[in-house]
């Protein structure tokens, strides 16, 4: 397998993850979230452009994990589409967070019994 290739799905997979968790805090603009992903300079998200944002955004509309809502702007009327997490968005991520906080538990501990320098 292409370590670029692994790169990147690992990247999207934990994107997904990430940005699942931030719809849990309350109603996103994808714009808003993009942005805030690279100001933040998060370690996965640094080689992200629009078009991956926009890509896990409608995976995860499609997976039906989040629901899209429209939106009018104050002053402009202009109808803006914002998001929200679904129970089923929900559901999956706090399963998904019990598996890999696990996950993470017992990779350390395997790096610490086979590394221990």
């Amino acid at each position: 397998m292409d370590d670029n290739y692994a790169k990147k799905f690992v990247s999207n997979e934990m994107l997904k993850f990430i940005v699942l968790h931030h719809f849990k805090k309350g109603k996103k603009y994808p714009y808003e979230l993009f942005s805030h992903f690279n100001s933040a300079r998060h370690p996965v998200a640094l080689s992200l452009t629009k078009s991956d944002f926009y890509n896990i955004i409608s995976s995860l509309e499609h997976q039906k994990f989040i629901k899209a809502k429209a939106a009018t702007m104050h002053g402009s009327g202009r109808a803006r589409k914002y998001y929200v997490i679904t129970p089923k968005g929900r559901k999956t991520l706090d399963s998904s967070s019990k598996i890999l906080k696990k996950a993470t538990r017992e990779f350390l501990a395997f790096l610490r019994s086979e590394f221990n320098d």
